[in-house]
């Protein structure tokens, strides 16, 4: 005898580019099935085993046993669109009450070929009692700290300030899944449904990576002698490479002179990246990170990280245009000094060479002077 699940929808079909909230709701299906009839069987679809054709049989086949069964078809979107053709028709079969089915995709581009969405005719089945489609999008990365205050509840029973996820978030980027990573480490290290905070994130992303060239870029743009020698100290502790560091200080430099020279020029657009509405702000910093170099005409979305959260605008402000200058030319001698042998990049030197740039002023006062 069969076992009635009622759980519904019979069919749940998840789609967006959010991997953790859909990984979450799928979860969260399963287990509520599981706990409305104790043992199902799950069953996965897996390419390299099976074709599509015989996996979808064994949907409407009968189990020998009456035991409720879960299928499940993962990243629907590397299928061909033969196999999205024979899955459409399937979902059009009244399923029996001890099946359900759960198809998880992540949509490409639009005007792609191969849409599972329309190849599924999922708006039309918005009105099909038995099929829920649900979709979860990405946020946008100036919103991550706010998604993670939202949803690490229910991702971990857990609770995080709004200020310690934006400290998680510098820490670690705007990768969902690294973030998940990190978190699930926090996790094992917290007590059950104790708050995530700053104390434990430093403990658990900062002895799990080493600082790296462009935080030693940032850090010096910023004008901060002391984070330059932590991370001067960081990158000594392992493998130091100093044309990776030259190279990075270089760009980030060359950027800085850029947005100098094109704010100078274009004041309105530096002035719209004071305005409190967002949009404009936003708008505002991707001019000026296309025109530094920073953002291609495709990556304007990034212009929150890249430009309004690295405060590279006003690390711009921090040196004038001739400090600028004399940087690039010192970063060029630093270079060849490398190349050639005549100076030795070690940790000694790189301290003394990057507390030049900082206190450039000085070190330009002292030129003069001799």
């Amino acid at each position: 005898m069969n076992t009635k699940i009622d759980i519904q929808p019979a069919i749940l079909i998840l789609t967006g580019n959010d991997s953790l909230a859909k990984e979450n709701r799928w979860q969260k299906f399963i287990e509520n099935v599981k706990n409305t009839c104790g043992q199902c069987q799950m069953i996965n679809f897996d390419s390299a085993e099976e074709k599509i054709p015989l996996f979808l049989q064994k949907i409407i086949t009968p189990s020998m046993f009456g035991e409720p069964r879960i299928f499940f078809i993962r990243h629907i979107q590397s299928l061909s669109p033969g196999d999205l053709q024979e899955i459409n028709r399937y979902l059009n079969y009244e399923l029996t009450d001890d099946i359900r089915l759960i198809i998880e995709g992540e949509e490409k581009a639009t005007g792609e070929k191969n849409s599972f969405v329309k190849a599924l005719k999922l708006k039309e089945r918005s009105s099909d009692p038995r099929i829920a489609v649900e979709t979860f999008a990405k946020p946008p990365d100036y919103a991550i700290d706010k998604w993670l205050v939202s949803n690490i509840g229910s991702l971990f029973s857990r609770s995080i300030s709004l200020a310690d996820a934006a400290y998680l978030v510098d820490q670690v980027g705007y990768d969902l899944n690294v973030l998940y990573s990190e978190l699930r480490k926090i996790d094992i290290h917290l007590p059950p449904r104790a708050a995530v905070n700053r104390e434990i994130i430093t403990e658990i992303t900062g002895s799990s990576r080493s600082m790296t060239v462009y935080e030693l870029a940032n850090a010096i743009g910023e004008k901060q002698l002391p984070r330059t020698l932590e991370i001067i100290d960081s990158l000594f502790s392992y493998k130091f490479y100093a044309p990776l560091m030259i190279n990075a200080l270089f760009r980030h430099f060359w950027a800085l002179y850029r947005i100098k020279r094109f704010c100078r020029s274009n004041p309105d657009v530096f002035r719209k990246l004071s305005s409190s509405d967002y949009s404009t702000k936003n708008q505002a910093a991707a001019t000026v990170g296309i025109a530094a170099g920073l953002l291609s005409e495709k990556e304007k979305k990034r212009a929150y990280p890249v430009i309004l959260k690295s405060g590279i605008v006003n690390q711009a402000g921090n040196f004038s245009t001739t400090q600028l200058r004399q940087i690039i030319k010192m970063l060029f001698e630093f270079d060849t000094g490398v190349k050639s042998g005549r100076i030795n990049p070690d940790k000694n030197m790189v301290l003394m060479f990057c507390s030049r740039i900082i206190k450039i002023e000085h070190a330009m006062s002292e030129a003069i002077a001799l």
